[in-house]
């Protein structure tokens, strides 16, 4: 979607936005599996206790993940690159 995409260019920058959505679309592939999945336990089991469990234990685990998760930090020269080519104060006046 738009708004997973622009948040994760904020969060990990556009250098590797393509590599990051190659990695997650596997995962992005496989949510179909949920519905169905439930609709086998349903048909087992009557009941859609067993099912709510399961994904609400896979849930209660990402919120803990995402919770330990840290934002990914820039090498230490990208850092220096940036700050030389920062812009001068204003106040400052040119030598001479």
């Amino acid at each position: 979607s738009l708004v997973q995409n622009l948040l994760w260019a904020d969060y990990f920058g556009r250098a590797h936005l393509g590599e990051i959505r190659g990695f997650t679309a596997p995962f992005r592939l496989i949510s179909p599996v949920g519905p169905t999945l439930t609709g086998f336990i349903f048909d087992r089991t009557g009941d859609y206790t067993i099912a709510f469990a399961i994904f609400g234990a896979i849930f209660f685990v990402m919120v803990i993940a995402m919770a330990f998760a840290e934002p990914p930090r820039r090498p230490a020269r990208a850092a220096a690159e940036t700050e030389a080519v920062a812009p001068v104060d204003e106040a400052t006046e040119p030598p001479g």
